[in-house]
């Protein structure tokens, strides 16, 4: 018993996206120790979006999301590994805050000011940690995480469900819901497996930080963590016009409505404070603060025409509050 006490001064869960922190063993032993944990997290999102080239669109919201975080944590020695999962177990909602277009003919990215969005959220990390120092640990690990947009159609008629003319709001949802339900009376049939319009967001890569960790008594273990990541980042939509219901102007035979697809550089950080504290000999409590940001500038990956010269930066910061348990074996 005494050596599984003495863990709650060795792993502290609240392994993160980013990091994963853990403190020394007093007794320095060679145990191998599993650790799963289970979490309830809120994370609030703030989402920039900004497109540029033959036009400019550009729209931001904030929107709060519930998130199970599950994790597994094996310590052995100075040596740790941790893979987590961090999941939204229901979209959060938002509307767009404010939105910038060069012309009112163009169809905004997201979505216009006070449209619905639908907001998802997934994290998937492998760590792998080692204490160098006292209760100092390097880390280093791949994150894979995901955000999914779906913006409601804005400025569709009730009736016919196709945007209306003179409406300046319309989005690509929009577009994607009139092509979903034809245009009858220009002789235009309906598309009905045409999937709802989506946006994916994905950043993929490695990650490094630090994590260092106080022990007070018998009471519990605070500690604090940093991490910088450097990875791939990939935006696309299923944008899908089959049957050219919107032709292009300046070629005719291909749809001005088509998928985007942009990738490129990443860089993120991750800042995070973690309480835990014992609940008997075999488990504990923890509470963790996270701050997470990502930043794209993506360029298009598509070849089509519509798109020559065009990019895509978007801004993701995250701040998160979980409550959790972790067990140890």
């Amino acid at each position: 018993m005494l050596r599984k006490k003495n863990l709650l001064a060795v792993v502290i869960a609240g392994v993160a996206a980013s990091a994963s922190n853990m403190a020394v063993a007093e007794d320095g032993g060679s145990q191998l120790v599993w650790v799963p944990s289970i979490a309830f997290q809120m994370k609030e999102l703030s989402f920039d979006q900004q497109y540029s080239g033959n036009n400019t669109n550009s729209a931001d919201f904030d929107a709060n999301i519930p998130m199970l975080n599950l994790g597994l944590t094996v310590a052995y020695s100075r040596f740790y590994m941790s893979l987590k999962l961090e999941k939204s177990v229901a979209d959060g909602y938002s509307s767009t805050q404010e939105t910038d277009r060069s012309s009112s003919g163009e169809s905004n990215l997201i979505a216009t000011e006070f449209t619905e969005v639908g907001v998802g959220r997934e994290d998937k990390s492998f760590t792998i940690g080692y204490n160098v120092w006292d209760r100092l640990n390097v880390f280093v690990g791949y994150l894979d995480g995901e955000t999914t947009l779906n913006p409601e159609p804005g400025c569709l008629d009730p009736l016919t469900l196709n945007p209306v003319a003179s409406c300046s709001n319309a989005n690509r949802a929009a577009v994607q819901q009139s092509i979903r339900y034809g245009f009858e009376s220009f002789g235009i049939d309906p598309v009905a497996d045409l999937e709802r319009y989506e946006q994916v967001y994905t950043e993929k890569g490695p990650f490094i930080g630090l994590s260092y960790a106080w022990q007070f008594s018998n009471t519990g273990t605070l500690s604090i963590s940093a991490a910088y990541a450097d990875m791939n980042g990939k935006y696309v939509d299923n944008a899908d016009d089959p049957n050219n219901t919107f032709p292009s102007a300046t070629m005719p035979t291909e749809s001005a409505f088509q998928e985007f697809h942009y990738e490129g550089d990443t860089t993120g950080t991750s800042l995070g404070l973690t309480w835990t504290a014992p609940l008997g000999d075999n488990s504990a409590y923890f509470v963790d603060l996270r701050r997470q940001s990502y930043s794209m500038e993506g360029e298009d990956q598509t070849g089509s025409f519509l798109y020559q010269g065009t990019s895509l930066k978007t801004d993701e910061t995250m701040l998160g509050v979980s409550a959790g348990l972790q067990f140890y074996f």
